[in-house]
């Protein structure tokens, strides 16, 4: 129920050829004050932090097993749903390239994009900065 780690995914280049940077981190050992509210890390989670190479080869071996497969994209995009720390309803601010969209959390479609019913109706946010909670008022990822 807390989170560990989060997945940044930018776009690169132009109209004409871009390319998705995808990054992803890892809260590996912290203290608990230095945690954001809901955050937690391996060490504090397992009592014993593997080898940081070690780990980071398991993550990419994994990120590899389930991203190059667009057959299998529904499957990927339900054990995502499920580990995701977002309940539905909750409330939040999503910034996009074109603006800011306020509203409740309704899932994830298909293709992994985020699902938000706004004051205008559902919107799909394919890419954006998420941010949650009582920080933004009326609601990260």
């Amino acid at each position: 129920g807390k989170k560990i780690g989060g997945i940044l995914i930018e776009t690169v280049g132009n109209h004409q050829r871009a390319a998705a940077v995808i990054g992803f981190g890892v809260n590996y050992a912290a203290s608990p004050m230095e945690f954001a509210a809901g955050a937690t890390c391996v060490l504090a989670k397992t009592g014993q932090a593997p080898e940081k190479a070690v780990m980071t080869a398991n993550l990419i071996q994994a990120l590899e097993e389930i991203s190059f497969r667009p057959s299998q994209a529904p499957e990927v995009v339900e054990e995502y749903s499920h580990w995701s720390q977002h309940e539905m309803d909750d409330v939040m601010l999503c910034r996009t390239a074109s603006g800011s969209h306020s509203g409740n959390f309704l899932g994830f479609d298909n293709r992994g994009f985020l699902r938000l019913m706004t004051s205008s109706g559902e919107e799909l946010i394919s890419a954006g900065e998420v941010l949650e909670g009582a920080k933004v008022g009326h609601h990260e990822s």
